[in-house]
């Protein structure tokens, strides 16, 4: 008899991210939280333009005539990347794995990767690893320091 292997919540939760139109989809959502609008004008793009613009394809404004795509006037404007591998190096990232493993992963550079991790450091992200599973932490209280609370 089989037993069926259950993925850990934590694991669980990162399941659709194995697909790359979950992480197009997760990313766009991030990126332009109130859908697909033109950057020039921020005339909300519809209909065929707004698939088009939800599949990284170039559109042009019905209001103003600019072109433009998802990426156009945010941190990944002419990026190289696939949002799946975007989406993999913010996780790696933010995980505090290093540039050469996260360039093997992607299939790029340890430049690129240095580049990257620089470019959010300077928009203000936070770049710290997630602590370990039991690691303490400065943000989290001491034993002493939750009793007196």
């Amino acid at each position: 008899m089989k037993t069926a292997y259950v993925l850990p919540d934590e694991l669980g939760r990162l399941q659709p991210f194995l697909s790359p139109e979950y992480c197009r989809g997760w990313l766009l959502s991030r990126l332009h939280p109130s859908g697909p609008t033109c950057p020039e004008c921020g005339e909300l793009t519809a209909g065929k333009q707004a698939q088009r613009f939800n599949s990284l394809e170039t559109v042009r404004c019905g209001h103003c005539g600019k072109s433009f795509t998802a990426f156009t006037g945010t941190v990944f404007h002419r990026s190289r990347l696939e949002p799946a591998q975007i989406v993999l190096m913010l996780m790696l990232l933010r995980l505090g794995r290093g540039e050469a493993e996260i360039a093997g992963e992607l299939g790029t550079h340890e430049r690129t990767i240095r580049r990257w991790r620089k470019r959010f450091m300077e928009l203000g992200a936070d770049m710290e690893p997630f602590p370990a599973e039991g690691d303490q932490t400065k943000d989290t209280p001491g034993k002493d320091e939750a009793r007196a609370t």
